[in-house]
C-alpha cells in the first residue's frame, strides 16, 4: 500500500489496492436482517393506544404500549430477546460466510497480479542486476501464464452456499485480463528486444557486405582484403550465433501460444540469410 496523505501532499494519486471480497459483505447483510428487526421494534414503539373500538367507555390519555428499546424493566424480557435475536443473527450469517470467505483466500492468492503495474514490473525486471537471462523471462512469464489459465479452476462459476449464490466469473475474467497483461508485456519486450537487436545484427552484416564488395585494384588493397577475409570468418560466425540466440528468445514464447508479429518473424530469418549472402559476396569480389 502507498502512503496516502504523502502521495496526496505531493499531488500524486495514492495507489489503489486491491483484494478479493463479497458484495454485498457480511456486515452489510447483517445490517439488511437487524434493521428488519429494528423496523418492527420502532412499530411496536409506535403503538400508544389500542383499538378505539375497544376502549370507547373509557376515556385514557395517550399512552406507549410497549416501551421497547428504552432500558424500561416492564419490558426487559422482550428487550432481551431483541438482543438475542440480533446475536443469531450476526452468527449465522458470520457461519454462512467461512465457506466463502474461504473461496476468497482461493482467489486472493492469485489476485497479486492486480496490484502489479505493468510498466514498472517491466521495467524493474529489466533492470534486474544481473541483466535477466532467457529462463528467468521465461520463468516470469510462465508465472503470470499459470495465473491466467488456473484462476478458471478454482472454483464454479457460480457456487451456492448456505446463505449466498456467489458469482466468480467477473473476478475470473477480471484476473485473467491482468495476469495476459502482464505475461503479453513481458512478451512483446522479448520481441522488441529481438527487433532492435536483427536490425543491428543485419547492419554489421550489410557494414561486412560493403567491405567486400569494392575488387582490390593493386597488390596492397588485395592484402588488405585477404587480411578482412581472415577476419571475416570469425565475425560471421559470431553473428550467426547471435541470431541464433536471437531465434531461441522468440521460439520460447511458442510455449505461451503468443503472436509474434510477422514482419518481426520476416526480420529474424532475413538475418539467418545473411552467412550465405556474405560467402557469395566474397567470391565474387575475389574473382
Amino acid at each position: 500500500e502507498g502512503d496516502g496523505e504523502g502521495a496526496a501532499a505531493k499531488g500524486k494519486v495514492p495507489p489503489v489496492v486491491y483484494s478479493v471480497g463479497v458484495v454485498p459483505s457480511a456486515a452489510e447483510i447483517k445490517g439488511r436482517f437487524t434493521e428488519a428487526v429494528r423496523g418492527m421494534v420502532r412499530t411496536a414503539r409506535s403503538i400508544d393506544t389500542m383499538d378505539g373500538d375497544l376502549m370507547a367507555l373509557m376515556s385514557l390519555p395517550a399512552k406507549r404500549v410497549l416501551n421497547l428499546d428504552a432500558g424500561d424493566a416492564l419490558c426487559g424480557e422482550v428487550d432481551a430477546s431483541v438482543e438475542s435475536a440480533y446475536a443469531t443473527i450476526a452468527a449465522n450469517i458470520d457461519a454462512a460466510f467461512v465457506p466463502v470467505l474461504e473461496v476468497c483466500q482461493r482467489y486472493e492468492k492469485l489476485a497479486y497480479v492486480m496490484n502489479v503495474e505493468v510498466g514498472a514490473m517491466v521495467r524493474d525486471f529489466r533492470q534486474t542486476q544481473p541483466p535477466p537471462t532467457l529462463d528467468d523471462y521465461v520463468e516470469k512469464i510462465r508465472e503470470y501464464h499459470s495465473v491466467a489459465t488456473d484462476v478458471a479452476s478454482v472454483s464454479e462459476d457460480e457456487e451456492y452456499f448456505q446463505l449466498l449464490k456467489v458469482d466468480t466469473l467477473a473476478l475470473k475474467d477480471t484476473i485473467r485480463s491482468k495476469a495476459l497483461e502482464l505475461r503479453d508485456a513481458l512478451c512483446l519486450s522479448i520481441v522488441h528486444d529481438a527487433k532492435l537487436r536483427n536490425h543491428d545484427i543485419i547492419e554489421r552484416y550489410e557494414a561486412m557486405l560493403e567491405r567486400v564488395a569494392v575488387k582490390p585494384s593493386n597488390e596492397t588493397e588485395l592484402a588488405a582484403l585477404k587480411q578482412y577475409m581472415a577476419k571475416s570468418e570469425e565475425m560471421v560466425l559470431g553473428l550467426s550465433e547471435e541470431v541464433q540466440v536471437v531465434h531461441e528468445r522468440l521460439g520460447a514464447l511458442d510455449e505461451f501460444l503468443v503472436r509474434v508479429p510477422p514482419e518481426d518473424i520476416h526480420l529474424c530469418w532475413a538475418a539467418r540469410e545473411y552467412p550465405e549472402k556474405f560467402d557469395e559476396a566474397a567470391l565474387r569480389c575475389m574473382v
